[in-house]
């Protein structure tokens, strides 16, 4: 859904971009006025139309009445007090969801008051708690760490704390968007005068307070966009040497990305149905720009940037956004992932877990560390704990096994586009019923979720009764599953699932797989670990 809201208001967008450029007005203020106004109507196309949210300018103020510098477009909730005489109001910093500071033209000149006017609240503090499940989201993909509770902070690595110290502000501080309709000519151009900005603040000796935390979640200058990535939402794991690559850029889309970052801020907050993410199973692709990373040098610490340069070919924009992908895994990575989706933890010191992964070819510590730099999960202690905050996983019917994010239907999503074009290569084992016969690919395994089908395969099987019978009996228990070792080629489990948060998780059920594939013992145990 986004990206179609997104190209349309991003047509909307250019073409009165394009009708304002031709206006004959020298006023400064009133061309100001123009540009602040047409972002407020890009706002009000973009929000929900039943929700209490106001797109209004004014001033941020604190439970103190501290008050910010002037800002030009404010995304609000609930009521403020009106400037006497003016059409401006001042909100409490609790009620604003994100600020555009806007440019009809966005140079270096431009950068820097936008840059000031956008941290002019950014002390502020503020009275109510914002929900912590999306600081947890941001941590933990960031850092590939279970989020401490904040008694455990100060345990942390000292880079790891200020990460963590600079997310917590992230969380309770709005949005911030620098919005420029025209400017630089090139992306390389943009990137490259934001660099200036940074060097020339740090030479007069004002580099203090340009920290992470400072830069604005967003700059848009025409097509160009700077982009943060502090898991809220778009995201970038730290590196090997400690390095966080916050800062990215981008060649196009910019509204997308201002969607992106907005509308994730209303879904946390409960203001916004997480539907909208429902169809997008694309990825945005940025280019590496500047990484931070917290350092200490005799008795002075701070942050450290290194700049990433990028050529003209690097910043091209790819043909095709990519497409989200879940992680593949062997056996036992699903068999121990699909158990912490249904646990919340597993001890790693009992020795029975450590005996399965030995026999299955992994030492401890190796078969952690996998998990982890794939963002699937981490230690905590001695215990393995999920990363992920809605994991599902899959067996594919060309024999691989998948797990990845479906908070959102992530994964389902990209199953419906993986089984699509599967379908589409006409394969001559494809799966076929006939009146009284069920034909099974002779080398492949088999799973069908889909009610009707898994019923009449079960039917013609002779499972459909005994498990109708069973249901009867489910009692307290979400699952029911039988095993047959009759099939002459494949074990086969035959089930019903109820009660799981994805619609897409519950209702009948059939999974074969080939006898010359996996022992009967290790079809009970894969069927018990995935469908119990």
């Amino acid at each position: 859904m986004i990206k179609t809201v997104a190209q349309l208001l991003e047509g909307f967008l250019k073409a009165e971009n394009q009708a304002l450029q031709k206006q004959k007005v020298d006023h400064r203020p009133t061309i100001g006025d123009m540009y602040e106004g047409l972002t407020k109507e890009l706002l009000n196309k973009a929000l929900p139309s039943s929700s209490d949210l106001n797109v209004t300018a004014g001033f941020i103020v604190d439970k103190d009445g501290t008050q910010s510098a002037e800002l030009d477009c404010l995304l609000v909730t609930g009521k403020g007090e009106q400037v006497p005489y003016t059409d401006k109001f001042k909100y409490s910093i609790d009620d604003v969801v994100a600020v555009i500071q806007v440019k009809k033209n966005l140079y270096s000149a431009d950068i820097e008051g936008g840059f000031q006017n956008l941290n002019s609240f950014m002390k502020f503090e503020v009275s109510k708690s914002k929900r912590a499940v999306l600081l947890r989201d941001a941590f933990q993909s960031i850092t590939r760490r279970p989020l401490p509770k904040s008694e455990d902070v100060d345990k942390l690595p000292i880079e790891i704390q200020m990460i963590y110290h600079a997310l917590v502000t992230e969380l309770i501080t709005p949005a911030r968007i620098l919005l420029g309709y025209n400017g630089f000519k090139s992306h390389s151009n943009f990137r490259d005068s934001f660099v200036e900005y940074l060097t020339k603040q740090h030479a007069k000796g004002s580099a203090m307070g340009y920290g992470p935390i400072s830069f604005p979640n967003l700059i848009i200058c025409g097509d160009y966009s700077l982009v943060k990535c502090n898991g809220m939402p778009f995201s970038a794991h730290l590196e090997a040497d400690g390095g966080w690559p916050f800062y990215c850029s981008k060649g196009s889309k910019p509204v997308e990305l201002l969607l992106e970052i907005i509308w994730t801020r209303l879904v946390y907050q409960d203001q916004l149905s997480p539907s909208v993410f429902y169809e997008d199973v694309w990825l945005s692709s940025f280019a590496r720009y500047i990484s931070a990373k917290f350092v200490t040098k005799g008795e002075q610490q701070g942050w450290e940037y290194q700049i990433t340069p990028a050529s003209q070919t690097e910043l091209k924009e790819p043909a095709e956004s990519p497409l989200w992908e879940p992680v593949f895994l062997d056996l036992p990575q699903f068999v121990i992932i699909n158990r912490l989706c249904h646990e919340e933890k597993i001890d790693l010191t009992v020795p029975s877990e450590v005996k399965y992964l030995e026999e299955n070819g992994w030492q401890l510590d190796a078969f952690v560390s996998e998990l982890n730099t794939a963002g699937l999960a981490a230690r905590d202690g001695n215990n393995l704990v999920l990363l992920t905050r809605g994991c599902s996983c899959v067996m594919l019917p060309d024999g691989r096994y998948a797990a990845g994010e479906n908070i959102a239907g992530q994964l389902f999503r990209w199953m419906k586009i993986y089984i699509t074009q599967r379908d589409n290569k006409k394969r001559v084992d494809e799966i076929s019923f006939a009146s009284d016969t069920f034909s099974i690919p002779m080398n492949e395994p088999l799973i069908i979720g889909d009610d009707d089908k898994a019923k009449k395969a079960m039917s013609i099987l002779g499972l459909l009764e005994p498990i109708e019978k069973a249901l009867l009996d489910l009692g307290d228990k979400n699952a029911i599953t039988i095993v047959s070792e009759h099939h002459d080629t494949h074990w086969i489990a035959a089930g019903f699932m109820r009660g799981f948060t994805n619609s897409c998780d519950n209702g009948y059920f059939l999974v074969c797989y080939p006898k010359t594939a996996q022992t009967l013992e290790q079809f009970k145990f894969l069927v018990q670990s995935s469908f119990s």
